[in-house]
């Protein structure tokens, strides 16, 4: 099964009222468009990881579902595993970011487990230094296998950075874009 998770937690304002994936982008919440790549993309669920629950996660939710796709909403990492089984092959989609449907279609795709980063992204706001020449592009692939060795984490740990920092660890391949991509 193709699963998508997504996070709607990162404050925009300070607050946990007003998450960043519920700004505006052509009329709809940011995660909704997410969400639909997601499914485009052929994800059968999709796991929203959430501090809160806006009124706006749950009309998504309830749109999800009367397409007979399973949405679950999940606080943290070991909340979200538990929904991810070995065989599984998992999108995870930094909070913000709308990727390229043909990007997201070769994650889908490809059987190994991925990093994305970004090449000679300098002074980016909001995009995660890995090393000393690359930051995460907030996307990343893998197989529930490959993720399953996260379940000992404590349960208050964010899903996506704690997979993050686990696939940098285990050595997933890297897809390196280059950082000329965001000017």
């Amino acid at each position: 099964m193709l699963i998508g998770v997504i996070s709607v937690s990162e404050p925009m304002d300070g607050s946990v009222d007003h998450p960043c994936a519920m700004l505006p982008v052509l009329g709809r919440p940011l995660a909704d468009h997410q969400v639909q790549l997601l499914l485009a993309a052929g994800a059968s669920r999709i796991i929203c990881v959430v501090q809160s629950i806006p009124g706006q996660v749950m009309a998504i939710k309830q749109r999800v579902e009367a397409h007979g796709r399973q949405f679950v909403l999940a606080r943290n990492a070991a909340e979200t595993l538990v929904q991810i089984g070995q065989d599984d092959r998992v999108i995870i989609m930094g909070e913000g970011l709308i990727p390229d449907a043909a990007m997201l279609a070769s994650l889908t795709q490809k059987g190994k487990s991925v990093v994305v980063t970004l090449a000679e992204a300098d002074s980016v706001p909001g995009l995660e230094r890995i090393d000393m020449n690359h930051h995460w592009a907030g996307l990343m692939a893998a197989s529930g296998r490959d993720l399953a060795a996260m379940a000992n984490l404590p349960g208050d740990w964010s899903f996506a950075p704690a997979a993050l920092r686990h696939g940098l660890q285990q050595q997933f391949a890297r897809e390196i874009l280059d950082g000329a991509v965001l000017r």
